[in-house]
């Protein structure tokens, strides 16, 4: 019964179209690590898995309509939404990141720890339009005060997503492919390796995206994380935008 039940997580709705001019959905932040703002930015993350909060209660369905995990089919019992939104909706994210006022002028300079980027602007709603420069500097980088990502405010966020999927699965049940959509660093040396997360020293990194995920897992999450293997909501976005609020967002 479980079985049959459980099969249908692996079942996803597909978002609605891409948002035009008047889109009036729904927008919520959502964190991400140091290492998935780069993949982000270098267009290599188009997954990201997150602990289902609270674990629920076997037997249990999925159900594809509300995108929500019911524990007990049939009884007046809450379902176990997905925190982050809806096929459709906009998520925002959350990183690393410092903000330094003007001395002189009304102007607010946001620095990102992901890439030491930096964005100078006359402060508006949405980061657009009144921008004084833009630039790296690691240097400067290294003199700004870190923000912890929880505390980023809507107005200082440049990377936008549109979920296009959501899914439930058991976190140890992530394929070769999803674990390179989650985003985990490649590199050559003899052939093609992926980076350990648990040594950044380490030179030969693994042959596989999962070995490699499970390491940056571990890293986020704890390494006992991966073996309580957890249920986990699957998420597949699109980034509409690395550079500050979409003009089709309102």
């Amino acid at each position: 019964m479980i079985m049959q039940k459980t099969k249908m997580l692996n079942e996803a709705v597909p978002a609605p179209s891409p948002f035009g001019e008047g889109w009036g959905g729904a927008s919520k932040p959502i964190i991400y690590s140091t290492p998935m703002v780069q993949a982000n930015l270098e267009g290599r993350k188009t997954l990201t898995r997150r602990i289902v909060k609270p674990q629920p209660k076997e037997p249990f369905i999925f159900d594809k309509n509300s995108n929500s995990i019911i524990e007990s089919p049939g009884y007046c019992v809450e379902p176990i939404e997905c925190p982050y939104g809806q096929p459709g909706d906009v998520l925002w994210v959350r990183e690393k990141f410092a903000c330094t006022l003007g001395k002189y002028e009304p102007e607010t300079t946001y620095s990102y720890f992901a890439d030491s980027f930096h964005w100078s602007f006359y402060p508006n709603d949405d980061m657009k339009g009144e921008t004084a420069c833009q630039w790296h500097d690691e240097a400067l980088a290294k003199e700004v005060k870190w923000k912890s990502p929880r505390f980023m405010p809507k107005s200082a966020a440049r990377i936008w997503l549109q979920i296009e999927e959501i899914k439930v699965e058991r976190l140890q049940d992530v394929t070769e492919k999803d674990a390179i959509a989650e985003g985990v660093t490649r590199f050559f040396t003899i052939n093609w390796r992926f980076k350990n997360y648990n040594n950044p020293d380490d030179k030969s990194g693994f042959l596989q995206a999962i070995t490699s995920f499970q390491s940056l897992w571990g890293k986020i999450n704890g390494p006992e994380s991966w073996e309580q293997n957890p249920w986990v909501w699957v998420v597949k976005v699109k980034v509409l935008s690395t550079t500050g609020r979409p003009q089709s967002i309102l």
